[in-house]
C-alpha cells in the first residue's frame, strides 16, 4: 500500500490547494449553519434580541482584538516549533484569556449604563467567558495551521457550531430569550476547546516561562496587538456607535444585514489568514522572489470568488432579505444592498494584510485599520446627522475603502502590486450585478 504523502514532502501549491480546498468547504459548511440557525431564529426570538448579541459581540471581541498578542502569527512565522516555544505560547494565551474574562465582567455594569440596556450587565459576563474558553485551546490549533493540516481543524470547528447552534435552537424554541444566543456561544466555543485536546492532539502541553520564547513572541506581537486593535474598531466602530442611535430593534435589523453582506468577506478572510499566512510566510522564507507571483495568483482567485457576490447583493439584496425573512426584517433589504460595496475593498485588504504580515511589516495592516476605523469615528456620526440611518449605513459601507490608498502603497513598496491590476477585477462585478438583474427579473 502506498504511504500517503506528509507536510514535509508535499510541494507549497499542493499545501496551499489542499488547505483552501479544506478551508473553503468548512467555511461554507460554517455558513450554511450560521444561515440557516439565523433563520430559525429569527423566527423564533425577535429583532431586539439580535440587536443585543450585536453590543454584546461587538465589546467581546473588542477586548480580544484589543489585547492580542500575536501568539498564532508569531508561531507560524517562527523558524522554531520545539516545546519551549509552543507551551510558552499556550502560557501567554491561557495568561491573557483569565484577564479578558474578568475584565468583561468588570465593564458590564458601565456598558448596561451607556447604552441604557440593563441586560448588558448580565450578558457580558457570559458572554466574556468565550474568550477564557479560547485560551485553553490546544496549541495543535497553531501547528495545523502553521502545516497547512486543515481538514481535522474544520471538521471541528464545524462539529462544535454544529452543537452551539443546536443550544441556541432548544433555548430560543423554550424560552424565546437573548439568552439561548449567549449560551449557545459559550457551547460552541467550549466544544472546540475539548475537541482541541482530544481529536486534534498531537503533544503534552503544560504551563512553561521560557524568556526567548516570550521575546520573540512579544517582539513581533506589539505589532499585531496594534493591527488587531485597529482592526477591531474598524470592524466593530459601526455597532458601538449605531447602538447609541437606534433602537436594539433597528440595531437587530442592521447586524442581520451586515451577517449576510459579510459572508463573502469572511470567507476571503478565512482563507487569508488560515491558508495564505502560513504559505506567504512560507515563501518569504524560502523564495522571496516568488512572493509577488503567489499573491497576484491568491488575489485573482479570490477576486472571481468575491466579487460576483458583492455585484449580485448590491443589485439585489433587498430581494434576498425578502425571500428569506418574514415582513419583520424587511428594512434590512436596503442596509444589504449599501453594505455589500465593502466586499470590493475586502477582496484588496486581508490578501494584502497577510503577505505584508510574512514578510515582517504588520504595521501597513494596522495604518489600513485606523484609517477606516477613523472614518467610521467621524462618518457614523455625521452620516446620522445628514441623513439619519440611511447615511449612518452609507458612512460604514465607504469607510472600508479608507485603508485601500494604504495598503496600495504598501505592496507598491515592497514590489507586490501594481495599482492597474485592480482594474482586472471590474469584469467579476459586472457579472455579479448582472445576475442581480435577472434574480430581479425572474422574481
Amino acid at each position: 500500500m502506498s504511504r500517503q504523502p506528509t507536510t514535509s514532502t508535499l510541494s507549497l501549491r499542493a499545501l496551499t490547494l489542499r488547505g483552501s480546498a479544506w478551508v473553503g468547504l468548512g467555511y461554507a459548511l460554517q455558513q450554511a449553519l450560521r444561515l440557516g440557525g439565523n433563520l430559525v431564529l429569527a423566527r423564533l426570538l425577535f429583532p431586539e434580541a439580535f440587536g443585543l448579541m450585536a453590543l454584546v459581540n461587538a465589546f467581546v471581541q473588542g477586548l480580544e482584538m484589543f489585547s492580542d498578542l500575536g501568539i498564532k502569527p508569531g508561531v507560524i512565522r517562527s523558524s522554531r516549533t520545539d516545546e519551549a516555544l509552543l507551551n510558552t505560547a499556550w502560557t501567554l494565551q491561557v495568561m491573557r484569556g483569565c484577564v479578558l474574562w474578568l475584565v468583561s465582567c468588570v465593564i458590564a455594569w458601565p456598558l448596561a449604563q451607556l447604552y441604557g440596556q440593563p441586560m448588558l450587565a448580565q450578558l457580558l459576563p457570559v458572554a466574556g467567558l468565550t474568550a477564557l474558553l479560547v485560551s485553553l485551546n490546544s496549541t495543535a490549533v497553531l501547528l495545523r495551521h502553521r502545516r497547512l493540516a486543515m481538514g481535522g481543524l474544520m471538521a471541528a470547528r464545524v462539529t462544535a457550531q454544529a452543537l452551539g447552534l443546536l443550544v441556541m435552537i432548544v433555548i430560543a424554541w423554550r424560552y424565546q430569550t437573548v439568552w439561548a444566543l449567549v449560551v449557545g456561544g459559550v457551547v460552541a466555543t467550549a466544544a472546540m476547546a475539548v475537541f482541541s485536546h482530544t481529536f486534534l492532539w498531537e503533544t503534552p502541553i503544560h504551563f512553561r516561562w521560557d524568556r526567548a520564547a516570550v521575546g520573540e513572541l512579544l517582539s513581533f506581537g506589539k505589532w499585531i496587538m496594534l493591527s488587531t486593535a485597529m482592526a477591531f474598531l474598524a470592524a466593530q466602530a459601526d455597532r458601538l456607535l449605531l447602538g447609541l442611535y437606534v433602537t436594539a430593534g433597528t440595531l437587530g435589523l442592521y447586524a442581520i444585514a451586515y451577517m449576510l453582506s459579510e459572508a463573502a468577506g469572511k470567507a476571503v478572510s478565512q482563507i487569508s489568514h488560515s491558508v495564505l499566512m502560513p504559505a506567504f510566510s512560507r515563501v518569504a522564507r524560502d523564495n522571496p522572489e516568488r512572493l509577488s507571483g503567489a499573491y497576484r495568483r491568491a488575489r485573482d482567485r479570490l477576486d472571481a470568488l468575491v466579487l460576483p457576490v458583492a455585484g449580485f447583493l448590491m443589485t439585489a439584496g433587498d430581494r434576498v432579505v425578502a425571500l428569506l425573512y418574514d415582513p419583520r426584517y424587511i428594512e434590512a433589504g436596503w442596509m444589504l444592498q449599501v453594505l455589500s460595496l465593502r466586499l470590493v475593498a475586502y477582496c484588496l485588504l486581508p490578501p494584502s494584510a497577510v503577505c505584508l504580515m510574512a514578510l515582517g511589516k504588520p504595521q501597513y495592516a494596522a495604518s489600513a485599520s485606523a484609517a477606516k476605523a477613523g472614518c467610521l469615528f467621524v462618518g457614523v456620526p455625521l452620516g446620522w446627522m445628514t441623513g439619519e440611518l440611511p447615511g449612518a449605513v452609507w458612512a460604514v459601507a465607504l469607510a472600508e475603502f479608507a485603508g485601500w490608498p494604504l495598503m496600495m502603497r504598501g505592496l507598491r513598496q515592497e514590489s507586490l502590486n501594481h495599482p492597474l491590476r485592480e482594474v482586472a477585477c471590474v469584469p467579476w462585478l459586472l457579472l455579479g450585478t448582472a445576475a442581480g438583474w435577472a434574480f430581479i427579473m425572474l422574481s
